[in-house]
């Protein structure tokens, strides 16, 4: 950690010489908090950048996975800049809220709505990373002979899940990868951000 500037008394011809740092000490605090509020700024902004960014791409995969926008809606960040001695430290936290749109960050991200046996998923993980297309077997006596409806017991959707000998396909999910093309969209922009904040302050 930095430490306040301490000029040690000095002796000329016999006579003591004494420096006040005290207008300096307080020259750098004051430019410590200016870099706390260009970093404050420049992640808030960076971050609304990365997220209309991630939101797009999500909205755009919507066409062929429903879902997708769901955990478009559910995209969040929070960020921190505090200040110790003369060291400035940020955070920074990106991802999909969960398990409802309006949730907390850091979980597993937004789940799927109800099924008819009140189930859910983490959508956001399975977007995030994929999950490969494979054949399944249901584990349901009735759904095994008969497959079942997509959708809530109650809702109006009429597709449906066939069962051939007791399983079924499912096309899973792409991986998006939205999570990890964001972080890399942050460490892009975050510098710029950061100058121009900086050069504002202090030009």
């Amino acid at each position: 950690m930095a430490r306040k500037i301490k000029i040690n008394d000095m002796t000329l011809n016999g006579m003591t010489i004494s420096v006040d740092v005290t207008q300096l000490n307080r020259l750098m605090d004051d430019i410590v908090d200016d870099v706390a509020h260009a970093m404050k700024n420049a992640i808030g902004k960076a971050m609304a950048q990365v997220k209309f960014k991630a939101r797009d791409k999500l909205y755009a995969a919507s066409s062929h996975t429903p879902q997708a926008k769901k955990v478009g809606h559910s995209l969040g960040s929070e960020h921190s800049v505090s200040v110790s001695g003369h060291e400035v430290n940020a955070e920074a936290r990106f991802g999909s809220r969960g398990p409802t749109t309006r949730g907390d960050l850091g979980g597993e991200g937004v789940l799927t709505s109800p099924d008819d046996n009140g189930g859910q998923y983490p959508i956001a993980v399975a977007l995030e990373e994929g999950v490969q297309a494979k054949m399944f077997r249901w584990n349901s006596e009735g759904a095994a002979k008969h497959g079942r409806q997509i959708g809530r017991n109650d809702g109006t959707g009429k597709n449906w899940i066939g069962s051939i000998n007791g399983q079924s396909y499912s096309y899973g999910f792409p991986a998006l990868g939205y999570i990890a093309s964001a972080e890399q969209d942050f460490r892009n922009r975050i510098n710029g951000y950061i100058g121009r904040e900086l050069k504002g302050r202090f030009s």
